[in-house]
């Protein structure tokens, strides 16, 4: 028979049957010999098959040696099949409590995750914040750059004119000077000019006065 990928029990029982009509009592190690498949598998369906086939059929040679040792090799195999269903269901055990485990991880680490994530959107827009303000701050630092450079041109403008200023308060005192000079000398020439004009009021007046004494005795003599 070829060997079977995955052993069904009506595989088991077909290659029990035929084992017993070739006169060979039927052990897990010659079906598995016979059509492959796991141990634990062959052994419960050729439970299952004894329980059905108790007694050998008549006719059915079989070596009591060989059936010995076949039946003290079906014992062991049922031990070591139990046991190994026992380790497998507190390994069954063991998975499921490693399961749920892992599960309760699983939850904390999504938990994690999405807090991360939260944290993570929360330092992004900390740092657009933080990227914005150090705009602002660059321009602010900008306009008072441009501030101070404007201020210093105003106070260099500022100090140009206030010298200009001093400069035409200087010119306007000596003009203001001269004026009082000129004043000074209008006034000495006025009261010069005025005392030539009295002087020659008085010698009109006198010249005056002395053409009528004249005319005055011309006048009687001619009169005589």
């Amino acid at each position: 028979m070829p060997r079977i990928s995955k052993v069904q029990q009506s595989d088991v029982f077909d290659a029990a049957n035929r084992l017993r009509e070739e006169g060979f009592n039927p052990t897990v190690r010659a079906i598995r010999e016979l059509i492959g498949g796991a141990t634990v598998i062959v052994t419960q369906h050729l439970k299952e098959w004894r329980k059905l086939h108790p007694i050998v059929e008549e006719g059915a040679e079989v070596d009591p040696v060989t059936a010995s040792i076949s039946e003290l090799y079906d014992r062991l195999v049922e031990k070591a099949t139990e046991a190994l269903s026992e380790k497998a269901a507190e390994h069954d055990k063991e998975l499921e409590e490693a399961a749920v485990l892992l599960e309760a991880e699983e939850f904390v680490l999504e938990e994690a995750k999405q807090k991360t994530e939260s944290a993570m959107n929360e330092v992004r827009k900390q740092q657009l914040l933080i990227d914005t303000l150090k705009s602002e701050l660059d321009q602010a630092n900008r306009d008072a750059a441009e501030s101070q450079a404007e201020k210093r041109a105003q106070t260099v403008e500022l100090a140009h004119f206030k010298e200009k200023s001093e400069d035409l308060q200087w010119s306007l005192k000596q003009e203001q000077i001269r004026v009082k000079e000129l004043e000074g000398k209008i006034e000495a020439l006025g009261r010069e000019h005025a005392g030539r004009l009295a002087e020659l009021t008085e010698l009109v007046q006198k010249i005056d006065s002395q053409s009528s004494q004249r005319q005055s005795p011309e006048s009687t003599n001619g009169n005589q």
